[in-house]
């Protein structure tokens, strides 16, 4: 199976092109801006309810980012 991998923040290209070599990921979707540059929770969670009209799962790392963003997704 595979996924399609959001990269959010300011300078993530890097990130990104990596992704996008890893086994499995179908799609690398790259956002970059200011308002995403310090990772705060209300604008990438914005932005992922934005992109998630045409998904049935959404998954993220259990880290603190992620158990901060997905509960407001």
């Amino acid at each position: 199976s595979t996924v399609d991998v959001l990269v959010a923040g300011k300078g993530a290209k890097a990130a990104a092109d990596a992704a996008s070599k890893l086994k499995g990921v179908r799609k690398v979707l790259l956002a970059e801006s200011d308002e995403l540059a310090q990772q705060l929770a209300e604008p990438t969670a914005a932005l992922v309810v934005s992109l998630a009209g045409g998904y049935d799962t959404i998954v993220a790392a259990a880290t603190t980012s992620g158990k901060n963003v997905l509960p407001r997704v």
